[in-house]
């Protein structure tokens, strides 16, 4: 599903659009815009995906990919940062997911 802005947590990039935009890439921007009556603030993620746009590039999220944070203290596999539960016991191994 193509969309504006995605979360940079687990992203594929074609290094050519690196090439096409200029650095910094990753900036978090808090600016007062006068004429649009306020503060914007932009994450770093969003940031780097309007410049992505603007050098026309295309992205697109596939929502039947499930990622998680590995807690590499535990090799705890935490799929939803609200569920009390982890997705993967480290005793079962990466294999255990279904």
């Amino acid at each position: 599903m193509e969309c504006n802005g995605i979360a940079m947590g687990c992203t594929l990039w074609r290094m050519e659009l690196f090439r096409r935009i200029p650095p910094t890439w990753f900036v978090t921007v808090s600016d007062w815009f006068p004429e649009q009556g306020g503060v914007a603030a932009m994450t770093q993620d969003l940031h780097f995906c309007r410049k992505a746009r603007e050098a026309g590039g295309r992205f697109a999220v596939d929502c039947r990919v499930k990622v998680g944070y590995l807690d590499p203290a535990t090799g705890i596999v935490y799929y939803e940062s609200a569920s009390p539960q982890p997705f993967v016991d480290p005793r079962e191994g990466l294999s255990g997911r279904s």
